[in-house]
């Protein structure tokens, strides 16, 4: 899969005292753990679950 990286557009918006993000998110296993990352918002889900690594990440 090739991807263009020109075409990611990541954004932040608050209105209203609600926060709008629109990020890339990763997902992967490493080891026994699972893990769901957003680089660009310095935010992270590490359990050993996958369901929890997504409620963490939430």
């Amino acid at each position: 899969m090739k991807i263009n990286f020109k075409d990611i557009i990541e954004t932040i918006r608050i209105k209203d005292s609600k926060i709008f993000i629109k990020a890339i998110v990763a997902s992967g296993k490493e080891g026994d753990h699972f893990i769901v990352v957003s680089p660009a918002i310095l935010v992270s889900g590490y359990v050993t679950n996958e369901k929890e690594a997504e409620e963490s990440f939430q």
